[in-house]
């Protein structure tokens, strides 16, 4: 779900390496790349919600990571596929290919989902997809490279196109998921999907419980938390997820 307006996404980006008590030398090559890009959390937000943190996530990211207060996106309204496209490559939209989620088509004048792809089917999803729009290399492609494709790319996100565009188009997988099932989906294009990640479905299927669910904060703090001191607390959040869904594709 998307609100209307500019969207801000902060990214956070880990390089881990397996390593003894010694310190790591510039030298070495990471083990281990975790890229983390969060929708909508203004960088503000990092700050102003402070209180709510754990030691072991934002805090020690802030404490021990390098922070970059005066990043912007090159380019004016970015949206949910646009920003993450800019960021995985390094560059704007003019370069990547990627203006934003939907576009028009000149030629058809139709309009275009930014990973769609009648040639690539679905998995356990009626969606087909590819990155074909996204025109240059993403962080994962030149691992792949820099790697002579030892590399274990994944991407793993909550909708189809974050998770494409954050893989690229050299990764072993993208995962989503699907709007209408629930299920855990991917794309044709990768290949198949990872045992685990199918073994997960099968065992805890989010696509039977979803209607169930409540969706509530973790932290109790939250309750009583607001960003603007002069409104005081706020009434316990919850989120139901409701609305019609289709059966799950095969």
């Amino acid at each position: 779900m998307t609100p209307k307006g500019n969207k801000f996404i902060t990214s956070l980006m880990a390089l881990l390496a397996i390593m003894g008590a010694e310190a790591q030398s510039a030298s070495e090559v990471p083990a281990l790349v975790v890229n983390v890009m969060i929708d909508q959390l203004r960088s503000d937000y990092l700050e102003a919600f402070s209180p709510l943190y754990g030691q072991g996530g934002f805090i020690r990211l802030m404490d021990k990571g390098r922070m970059y207060t005066q990043a912007e996106y090159p380019f004016d309204g970015p949206d949910a596929a646009s920003s993450v496209a800019c960021f995985v490559t390094g560059t704007s939209p003019y370069e990547n290919g990627i203006i934003g989620q939907r576009w028009l088509d000149r030629q058809t004048l139709q309009p275009v989902f930014c990973v769609d792809d009648n040639k690539y089917g679905g998995l356990y999803t009626l969606d087909k997809s590819s990155p074909q729009y996204l025109a240059v290399s993403t962080i994962g492609d030149e691992l792949k490279v820099a790697s002579e494709g030892k590399s274990v790319v994944l991407s793993i996100a909550p909708n189809r196109d974050a998770a494409i565009l954050s893989a690229g188009h050299a990764a072993d997988g993208a995962i989503w998921i699907d709007d209408w099932t629930g299920r855990i989906s991917g794309t044709s294009y990768y290949g198949a999907l990872p045992d685990w990640a199918t073994g997960f479905d099968n065992s805890t299927p989010l696509s039977s419980r979803i209607s169930d669910i409540v969706w509530k904060p973790l932290n109790d703090e939250v309750v009583n938390f607001s960003y603007f001191v002069f409104e005081g607390s706020k009434k316990p959040f919850g989120h139901k997820f409701t609305g019609g869904r289709g059966e799950p594709a095969g």
